[in-house]
């Protein structure tokens, strides 16, 4: 069985979405659903709800690192895009993001824990390609 490539020691038993389900229920609601997205290669890929299995990555995480060691970086991604949904006319016209704004006094160590959200999805769909 594979490790996980956070702690290296417990067994890769999580699926990670590749977008979040709270996300895919805020667009298309707590129900079924026939939609798809375009994978790799532009191959059609079916989904019918928002904890499809097409919508996560291999198991590649323990469930202890993604629920607790990249909590931080999960909440911090949240925040970021309920900002810009509440405020994507002023920020078009802006042109700008102000990480203060978002995330407050603390934003320099909130967008960092933002990078390592961005960071942690890259690394699951690039690492079983790295070992």
């Amino acid at each position: 069985m594979q490790k996980c490539w956070i702690c290296n020691k417990n067994v890769a038993n999580s699926g990670e979405h590749k977008i979040k389900a709270a996300e895919i229920r805020k667009l298309m609601g707590n129900k079924r659903f026939d939609g798809f997205y375009k994978g790799e290669e532009n191959k059609l890929i079916t989904i019918e709800n928002s904890k499809d299995k097409n919508l996560k990555f291999p198991k590649v995480i323990c469930d202890e690192c993604n629920n607790n060691k990249t909590a931080q970086s999960d909440k911090a991604y949240t925040d970021f895009v309920s900002f810009i949904t509440d405020n994507y006319d002023s920020l078009h016209a802006q042109r700008k993001i102000d990480f203060k704004e978002i995330y407050g006094e603390n934003w320099s160590k909130r967008k960092i824990e933002l990078y390592r959200y961005f960071a942690k999805h890259f690394l699951m769909k690039e690492f079983p390609i790295l070992i």
